[in-house]
Order: C-alpha cells, then structure tokens, then sequence
C-alpha cells in the first residue's frame, strides 16, 4: 500500500495540468499513489493526463460532472495511503513538499491535519505576494474565527481522520449548486476531533487566475465561506449570521455595526480564553490579533480622528488584554459620531 494518496481534481484543467503533475511526479517523497479524477472535462485534460507512463499516477474518470465536493469525497473512498495529499490542477508544489509533511506528521501523530505556507503566482507564473499564515493548534482555531486559516492545495491529512468526519460537505450551504466553502468546513470538523498545524515553509506556488472557482463565483464564495465562519464562531457566543457577516468581509453601514463588532470580537476572545488550554505566548499573541482587529475595524472607519486612533494604538500596543476588557465599557464614548 502507498504511504500517500495525493488526490487531485480536474475539470477542463489543460492550461496548467503538465506543470501540476510534473510537480508531483517529481517529489523527492515516492511512496505514494496520484489520483486524478476527471470530473466530465470536455477540453484535452484526459488526453495530457493518458500521456504519462509512470505507474503511480491512476486516472480516474466520472461518467458526468458531479462538482468538487462529491470528485473529492469520491477520491477519499478510492484512496489507498495513510495520509491525503490535495493538489489542484493549476498549482505546483515544491520538490520537497511531500517529504517535509509526512516526516512533520510522522513524528507529530497528534496532528491530523497539516497545511504549508505558499507563494502566489499568476497566469505567467510570476511569483506575487506570499500568503501570511499562522503555525500551532490553538493559534489556527483561534483565527478560524475570522478566516480560513489553512490553504486547501497545501494541505495533508490523515485518512482515518477524513473517514471519522465524513470527508468533505456542503451541508450547510442551502444553496449548493456554485458550493464553495467546503475546505473551511472541513477543517472545522476535523479541528473537533484532532490538532490542526502549518508548516511556515513556502511549499506550494497557489496560482491565481481568471478562471479559478474563487474568482468566477466570487460572491457566492464569500457567502459560503462566511457561512461556515459563523458556525466556528457559533461554537463559542450564539449570535447571528447577520453580526459575523460584517466582520468576516469588514464591511459595516453605521457605527452601530462597528461597536456591535468591537463587542463580539471581545466576547469571542473571552470565550476562546475560557475554553482553550492555552500557553502564555498563546494568550499574548491572540489577544494581540483581537487588538489589531478592533484597531483596524476602527481606523478603517474613522481615518480622519486621529487623536482616537492614537489613543487605539498606544493601548494596544502597551497592553492589547486591557483593550479588550477595557474598551466595551468605553465603546460609545470613544466612538465617535460620523459625520
């Protein structure tokens, strides 16, 4: 049996699919099977995928196009290894990808699911901006909160971890037909019943072009997506799709809204402390993340008060926990009106 099954998807993928296979063709790690699931392509896909002779590399076909969802849990039945590896077809892993997270996830057996950091590159391949993310267990679902906190083609998992949650879901989204959404959903199930981790190291190139499934259903995505993120938060205050819509997409109408949000933030941060076994480093770095939040949810909104922002920023920065606790209590004061 393969130590890893690397599953990828691809739906009309010719553009970019020699250099993703390649990608993992070529790993310095060569335990594993490549399962790649055409799902109904009408392009060349099958036809680059066919002229490859290695024999890791299995290709399977769906009869019609059955979405993401149901082609990636399809792959997890079909899947032979220990651990998952997700591809995408546009994407390219780095050389020593595979090997750095078996041998990361081989001597953390506590850790179900591992993510990388990644670069981000266009059509052309030019590399763009690095995407920020955060290392340790307590520090990713504490940001869960307000974001996905792991980059789906990155990501290893282990299998039986995958089976005890049912793999992938859109059971949440009522409207399922442009589903998106289902990696942070996935991971929020998965962080129920095991330990969650990134690897800092650039180990894939996350390609961004016109044809991605983000950009396409843009706004479907970030409704999804928020969807999702109100049922992480749901897992610590009760409160309305509504209220965490505003700060997962930092839009708000009034200032109602923002002292709505400045509230929240500080509840979550107080429930999270209640219920989390956290270190100290982890208390201070979290409490600064909610800080900054309420700084940047604020200074966005009043870019012209700058004796509050100033006032915002040397509490913050002196101590962000008195911030938290002290700042409801003074919220509409500090507050201002809008003019």
């Amino acid at each position: 049996m393969p130590k890893v099954t690397v599953l990828m998807p691809v739906y009309n993928g010719e553009e970019y699919l020699h250099e993703a296979i390649d990608s993992i063709l070529d790993q310095t790690f060569k335990d594993f099977e490549f399962l790649i699931i055409d799902d109904g392509s009408i392009d060349k896909s099958v036809d680059i995928i066919n002229s490859y002779q290695d024999h890791r590399l299995i290709l399977i076909k769906n009869e019609y196009n059955l979405g993401l969802v149901k082609t990636l849990n399809r792959g997890l039945l079909l899947a032979k290894g220990e651990y998952i590896a997700r591809m995408d077809s546009d994407d390219i892993s780095l050389a020593e990808r595979l090997e750095q997270q078996i041998s990361f996830l081989d001597a953390h057996p506590e850790v179900g699911l591992l993510g990388t950091n990644a670069q981000i590159i266009d059509a052309q391949r030019n590399l763009k901006d690095i995407c920020n993310i955060v290392s340790g267990n307590q520090l990713i679902k504490w940001q869960m909160c307000f974001r996905c906190p792991l980059i789906h083609p990155t990501i290893v998992m282990r299998k039986k971890i995958a089976d005890i949650v049912n793999g992938y879901s859109c059971d949440a989204i009522k409207d399922r037909e442009k589903y998106s959404g289902e990696d942070y959903d996935l991971w929020r199930r998965i962080g129920a019943v095991s330990q969650i981790d990134n690897l800092p190291n650039i180990l894939l190139y996350l390609r961004k072009h016109d044809s991605n499934i983000t950009t396409t259903y843009l706004e479907e995505h970030i409704k999804n997506a928020a969807i999702i993120n109100n049922l992480v938060i749901q897992e610590y205050v009760d409160v309305s799709f509504e209220k965490t819509f505003s700060i997962f997409t930092n839009k708000y109408q009034n200032n109602q809204e923002i002292l709505e949000s400045i509230l929240l933030i500080s509840r979550i941060h107080q429930k999270f402390l209640k219920t989390s076994i956290l270190t100290s480093l982890s208390k201070k770095i979290i409490a600064q993340d909610a800080a900054n939040q309420i700084f940047s949810l604020i200074s966005n909104y009043y870019k012209r008060d700058l004796k509050l922002l100033m006032i915002l920023l040397f509490v913050i920065y002196l101590n962000p926990s008195l911030l938290l606790k002290k700042l409801i209590h003074k919220g509409r004061k500090l507050l201002p009106q809008k003019k």
